[in-house]
């Protein structure tokens, strides 16, 4: 996406926005890496990424919760978890078994160092998918599973290996001093994530 140039064209949904905010979150899925831009697209940060196994041969559309897919468009950021946050921790305590079959649990800590959540369902650019029971987007889970727990966003991660890789549920998964610095300096509720 960033190429040989110091900026990144922004889409026309933000450039139609009455005021865009200071940074935009970009993810391209092909070069599977995260960049921060202004509003005017110059680039001040990039860290490679991970996203959705199901977006291993292509990037199709996203339907439904768990199609362990990274959607693509533009969209919000909801809430922003850095490393102490009550519901972060309560979202590494989860101790996940092996969801992927790759041979090995997935564990405690797969948020890392934080999470920043968006929700899928409501682009910026364009219609969602139906609402339904598996395209509920922005949720959080019952009480017995955890009620800290969101749908997808831009996390930390308990498996270096995974970053750079079609590797997730859907979600994008930072190295985790990245995900410190991406909350630290750029992640901010109400910012703009653009996945394509």
């Amino acid at each position: 996406m960033a190429g040989d140039s110091p900026f990144i064209a922004v889409p026309e949904a933000i450039k139609r926005l009455e005021s865009p905010p200071p940074f935009i979150t970009l993810v391209d899925l092909d070069a599977k890496r995260l960049t921060v831009t202004d509003r005017e697209g110059k680039i001040l940060w990039s860290a490679p990424c991970g996203i959705g196994r199901g977006n291993a041969n292509g990037n199709p559309e996203k339907k439904g919760d768990f199609d362990r897919i990274t959607p693509q468009g533009v969209f919000r950021i909801t809430h922003v978890f850095p490393l102490g946050h009550p519901d972060l921790g309560k979202m590494n305590a989860i101790d996940w078994p092996d969801l992927y079959k790759t041979g090995s649990r997935i564990g405690t800590k797969a948020y890392g160092d934080g999470f920043v959540a968006f929700d899928w369902t409501k682009p910026l650019d364009g219609p969602g998918p139906p609402a339904g029971p598996t395209a509920r987007g922005q949720f959080r889970r019952p009480k017995e599973q955890n009620e800290s727990l969101f749908s997808l966003g831009i996390h930390g991660t308990n498996r270096d290996d995974w970053v750079g890789r079609a590797s997730t549920g859907g979600c994008v998964r930072l190295l985790n001093p990245d995900i410190r610095t991406y909350i630290e300096a750029y992640a901010q509720e109400g910012g703009l994530i653009v996945i394509r």
